[in-house]
């Protein structure tokens, strides 16, 4: 059972810091309230360039641990109960990783721990934006995922969670190969110059492209 905000209990073991895995610099730089709970992580190159500007959108119960080891639940949705979040503000993210079907544990340079595990009915969380590849822990949780750090730590590689294998680029290429001789080979049996037959190939790969081929 959840019990309201502010009461303390130990966090699930084998959960929450189940792996923990040491992450980069990414700075929380804004945090917001409604149905939802959204946290913006930013992160920058040492010539000041953004290299990481993602946000967390959480939607399900979470909890949150404070250095002395006070845990708190909160309620997306909960108003100000949702108060001890805006201490994360400007804090450093010092540890990140997804564990099980989908529990995500972000550590924070000032003691601080947020948990998040998946939900039985409801998208739990979502992480999305530029310089990391796309997270959604959905109903139920990812019975594929073991123990990935989260891409937080932008010197990481992440493998984002899309289907891509050179087989995919390999068939489409051979398509498109296909398609460009086909053409040329058809314009030049109907007489037309090689330059000609060249450019109308290319763009008939080119239009059948853009048409979803």
């Amino acid at each position: 059972m959840l019990e309201p905000a502010g009461a303390s209990t130990p966090c699930p073991p084998g959960r929450c810091g189940e792996s923990p895995r040491r992450a980069g610099r990414a700075r929380v730089t804004r945090t917001a309230f409604d149905c939802q709970v959204r946290i913006s992580f930013t992160d920058h190159d040492p010539d000041g360039r953004v290299r990481l500007d993602g946000e967390l959108v959480i939607e399900t119960p979470f909890t949150i641990t404070d250095a002395a080891g006070t845990q708190a639940i909160l309620f997306p949705g909960a108003g100000t109960a949702l108060a001890p979040l805006l201490g994360l503000f400007t804090k450093a993210v010092t540890e990140a990783e997804v564990t099980g079907l989908g529990t995500l544990s972000l550590g924070f340079d000032d003691g601080t721990r947020l948990c998040i595990e998946p939900d039985p009915d409801y998208e739990s969380w979502s992480l999305t934006g530029s310089g990391l590849g796309p997270v959604l822990v959905g109903p139920g949780g990812e019975t594929d995922r073991q123990h990935r750090p989260l891409p937080l730590r932008c010197n990481d590689p992440w493998n984002p969670p899309f289907v891509y294998t050179p087989l995919v680029a390999t068939v489409l290429g051979g398509l498109y190969a296909l398609s460009f001789i086909m053409g040329f080979a058809l314009r030049r049996r109907g007489h037309h110059s090689v330059h000609y037959s060249v450019y109308g190939a290319l763009g008939g790969v080119l239009d059948k492209s853009m048409a979803g081929f």
